[in-house]
């Protein structure tokens, strides 16, 4: 018996702890929702289909739980950073969300390198890091000159990879159009495609 039914049980447990979070970085209109809204999005519509009692084959099922993991991931360390960086300033956290978007691109890079990480140079990445880090801390807005310099950083490690890369955010939002699911329109931080 497939283990798929428990992964949606958990996941509608998972969801009802953090709904309220979710949306508020939505009614915020934060970037940080519109990166995890393609991830976000895909597991209610198969969850959706789910509970229809509507066939879910088992690529919908590996969507599923690999976003489900994902999208456990980016909420923990969007709350990580919230707490850590900005205590009770919410007004603040949102203001730095960019940067915040930024830092979850950064370790978005991280885990999908992992097997690459002695090949490959990150020091870019680690140097981008600590300066947008610093800028936070410094209250810096120059959100643009943050993203010139993480897309410079991005361009460096990609061509050593010698491929293009897609990300996680990327091939979701290439799910959300193949299961017709509109997203909101904005600004979106996706590693491979632009920032």
């Amino acid at each position: 018996m497939s283990q798929f039914p428990m992964v949606l049980k958990d996941y509608a447990n998972w969801k009802m702890d953090h709904v309220a979070f979710i949306e508020q970085l939505k009614s915020d209109e934060t970037v940080l929702y519109q990166r995890i809204e393609p991830v976000y999005a895909v597991l209610d519509k198969i969850y959706a289909k789910s509970v229809k009692e509507e066939d879910i084959d088992e690529d919908l099922e590996t969507v599923f739980q690999i976003g489900f993991n994902y999208l456990h991931g980016q909420i923990t360390l969007i709350r990580l950073y919230r707490d850590k960086l900005f205590g009770e300033d919410h007004e603040r956290f949102v203001r730095f969300s960019p940067l915040i978007g930024y830092l979850l691109s950064i370790q978005d890079l991280r885990t999908d390198l992992e097997d690459y990480e002695e090949e490959l140079d990150l020091s870019g990445l680690d140097d981008v890091e600590s300066l947008i880090e610093t800028m936070i801390a410094e209250g810096d807005t120059r959100f643009e000159y943050a993203g010139e310099r993480l897309k410079e950083a991005v361009d460096e490690v990609t061509y050593e990879l010698d491929s293009e890369y897609a990300g996680t955010i990327d091939i979701f939002i290439e799910i959300a159009q193949n299961l017709d699911i509109e997203l909101t329109e904005g600004e979106t931080f996706v590693v491979g495609r632009d920032l």
